[in-house]
């Protein structure tokens, strides 16, 4: 649960979990090029019930949680998703995303 201080009431009041990532607040997602010894890229296909590009082909990656830094979130987010432990990740970009209501900040 989230605590959201009330400005101007001196009071705070808990929140539950409906607040949303990138809805509510901005949200901070990592996502990774994973190469092989050839420098073909690793895709993965999201599942048509995606709530992000459905049956879009996208890198492995997802949210980092709150009090995780961005390289436990990478590698907890690529062994989940395609049981592989990376070696010797490299930042390549940082970007803004506000669209449509949403707005992330992906690494």
């Amino acid at each position: 649960s989230a605590i959201i201080a009330t400005l101007g009431l001196g009071s705070a009041r808990l929140m539950s979990e409906s607040l949303k990532p990138g809805k509510d607040f901005t949200g901070v997602g990592v996502g990774a090029f994973i190469l092989d010894e050839h420098g073909r890229v690793l895709l993965l296909k999201r599942s048509s019930s995606a709530r992000t590009a459905p049956g879009a082909w996208a890198r492995p990656g997802g949210a980092v949680d709150f009090g995780e830094s961005c390289e436990a979130a990478l590698e907890r987010e690529i062994r989940e998703e395609t049981n592989l432990e990376i070696v010797e990740p490299q930042l390549l970009d940082v970007t803004s995303e506000p669209s449509g209501g949403s707005h992330w900040v992906s690494i």
